[in-house]
């Protein structure tokens, strides 16, 4: 690859798995294949940490429940299939998917100001907020 189609590439894709290909040329092939299986492998880890988050909330709620290893790695395999699914087919809706998610967002907002304004209404804030009671 020639310099110019090198500069011309960095304008066009601001991408960070792009770095191989605009470096020099003795670095870009030091770069070239430990790049990918960096990106590779922080994918992983991110599966793996999701999976292990999720399997501890279970046991937390569950105190009957025993965490394998086995079933994280399949949680981790499924986390991983519903991202594909979301990046190949949701795509399209992907602009609908977030007005909902606002939507909800801040609907959960207001129903958690209005709660903490009914019940604290009796009180006032300077009971709580000015006087420093010793204990």
């Amino acid at each position: 690859m020639d310099t110019a189609a090198k500069d011309e590439s960095l304008f066009i894709h601001s991408e960070i798995h792009n770095v191989p290909d605009v470096s020099p040329g003795d670095i870009s092939e030091k770069l070239g294949n430990d790049w990918d299986q960096r990106e590779e492998g922080s994918i992983i880890g991110l599966l793996n940490a999701s999976a292990q988050q999720i399997t501890a909330l279970i046991a937390l709620s569950d105190s009957t429940y025993v965490v394998t290893q086995w079933q994280t790695a399949l949680l981790s395999w499924a986390i991983l299939g519903v991202a594909i699914l979301a990046n190949t087919v949701l795509f399209r809706k992907l602009p609908l998917i977030e007005g909902i998610v606002t939507f909800l967002h801040v609907l959960g907002f207001f129903a958690f100001v209005i709660v903490l304004w009914c019940v604290f209404e009796t009180h006032r804030p300077q009971n709580y907020l000015v006087i420093v009671q010793e204990r």
